[in-house]
């Protein structure tokens, strides 16, 4: 291997190449002794980290262009972790491949720590896709008329402790492009458990399914078919959530709508979210508007917003659409929605979303009965 001396000291070791231009080297001595060094290897530039790299050139030298080193104090004993300077230096040969020629830079662990945590959630969000690791939730909404369950929504959850949230998930799918496999495995898996927890007599089978979609993304053809075949059963109780927050997408929605054996019904998911709220609704045409929970949240002592569901429930109600008000997590707001006339009800007040259907709180159904009763 190719070294640099300086007196009868050796400074600088090749001990490994990456290509024709890219060099691992092993640098000993102190900091301030590296100025002798970088007159005869280009003038790259250290400082007082571990890993440097630069672009210099040195015709003495061979002409390398980038060189990747770690600095070893003399005074330390103990092995070199070749293995852990290959992974800095590859790191270091892709930043310093985007940097300016002739530009002198300090290898960031920080921005390296942070990269190598991005690639291992990459590679288990591809994990997760080939080997279908997630879990769908089953969380009630229930009927505001008697405290029964009408459907259950499906909650995507990933079954790798490092990737469990659902906007985990949705985040590394548009990163990686993998948005349609999310689509269909959601279609396909929530309806796996529904038919699941019929069999197994856990739901009575006449619940409808809210399943949450991305807005851009439906089942190709073939897709659609196997759907149908395996699923034929739920196609008159699959409702099919978009969220407000994202941007409808006509075609896709179309595509939706005419899913074989798709009775075509849509649910809008987080209303009041986003900033096209009148767009997206007439958009849609949705048979149920789901209150988003910021509208929900302290509803019994907010004025504003109970003007603001009372506008809703008018609007929804003159056009046969079912309003649901979502994220309800106390009697008052519960309360305070039955007496807006809301139609259906969700949230942690009611039941939790769980991997096995869970019945609806006492308390909750005590709440409905008493304002019926009232009502009566």
């Amino acid at each position: 291997m190719d070294t640099a001396v300086i007196g009868k000291v050796t400074f600088f070791q090749v001990i490994g190449k990456i290509g024709s231009l890219f060099f691992l080297c092993k640098i000993r001595g102190k900091i301030n002794d590296l100025s002798h060094l970088l007159k005869r290897i280009g003038g790259i530039g250290v400082g007082g980290k571990n890993i440097w790299h630069g672009k210099g050139t040195n015709p003495s030298f061979g002409g390398i262009e980038n060189i990747f080193f770690q600095v070893i104090d003399a005074a330390l004993t103990g092995g070199f972790d070749r293995n852990m300077l290959k992974k800095y230096a590859d790191f270091a040969m892709y930043q310093v491949k985007k940097a300016e020629k002739g530009y002198i830079t300090e290898f960031d662990l920080e921005l390296f720590t942070k990269n190598a945590k991005e690639t291992e959630m990459r590679r288990l969000f591809h994990r997760m896709l080939n080997e279908e690791l997630f879990t769908y939730y089953f969380q009630p909404i229930v009927s505001a008329a008697d405290g029964s369950i009408y459907a259950y929504e499906a909650l995507m959850r990933g079954n790798l402790p490092a990737l469990t949230r659902p906007d985990q998930i949705l985040q590394l799918a548009h990163e990686e492009e993998c948005l349609h496999e999310i689509e269909r495995l959601t279609m396909f898996l929530s309806a796996k458990s529904y038919a699941t927890f019929l069999s197994t007599h856990q739901i009575r089978g006449d619940e409808l399914l809210f399943v949450n979609s991305i807005a851009s993304q439906y089942m190709n053809h073939d897709e659609a078919v196997a759907y149908v075949e395996q699923y034929s059963f739920l196609q008159d109780r699959i409702v099919i959530e978009i969220t407000e927050e994202d941007s409808p997408d006509l075609t896709a929605l179309l595509k939706k709508r005419e899913m074989p054996g798709f009775s075509g019904v849509f649910a809008l998911d987080d209303y009041g979210s986003g900033y096209s709220n009148e767009k997206t609704l007439l958009e849609l045409a949705p048979a149920y508007i789901k209150l988003d929970l910021s509208i929900i949240r302290d509803i019994d002592s907010d004025p504003d917003k109970q003007q603001i569901v009372e506008n809703i429930v008018s609007y929804a109600h003159q056009r046969g659409m079912k309003i649901i008000a979502e994220g309800l997590e106390t009697p008052a707001e519960l309360l305070k929605v039955l007496e807006l006339d809301v139609d259906l009800l969700q949230g942690y007040f009611l039941a939790k979303p769980s991997a096995v259907p869970k019945p609806v709180s006492a308390e909750s159904v005590a709440v409905i009965e008493r304002f019926r009763k009232h009502l009566a």
